[in-house]
């Protein structure tokens, strides 16, 4: 039973730290954090360092655990993750021919990220104006 206790735990922190909700740098307390989600710090202490080896986060001796850091590499890696995915997706879902005259101008206008990877990803001209959002 407490290793279940210890897989829900590091299932909850993992789903945290993924939606920012534990920033990225960000120090981890261990008595604020076992208060918050109502769970001894021994389980939480198990927890945190199962997601120490998956890298989610990362512990400094002496100061504790830390959420992973997102670097400017970091964030064009998943970009460029994330494009390949879509990439590949589309491609695999597609018609085998898919024509311009044959959909509506509004339906191109509402769909060109979808048919914009079937003719060549236009990921470049995407991470540009994407990029801008986060500065």
């Amino acid at each position: 039973m407490p290793e279940k206790n210890v897989d829900r735990l590091a299932a909850q922190l993992r789903r945290m730290a993924v939606e920012i909700k534990i920033k990225p740098d960000e120090r981890i307390r261990e008595g604020e954090m076992a208060g918050l989600l109502s769970v001894s710090r021994t389980p939480l202490r198990e927890a945190l360092n199962r997601l120490v080896s998956e890298g989610y986060l990362r512990v400094t001796g002496g100061q504790g655990f830390f959420c992973r850091s997102l670097t400017p590499e970091r964030i064009l890696d998943l970009y460029q993750a994330r494009a390949a995915i879509e990439c590949a997706a589309t491609r695999w879902r597609a018609p085998a021919k898919i024509s311009s005259p044959s959909l509506s101008p509004t339906l191109m206008r509402q769909n060109r990220f979808m048919i914009e990877p079937i003719t060549g990803c236009g990921f470049r001209r995407r991470m540009k104006r994407s990029t801008w959002r986060l500065y």
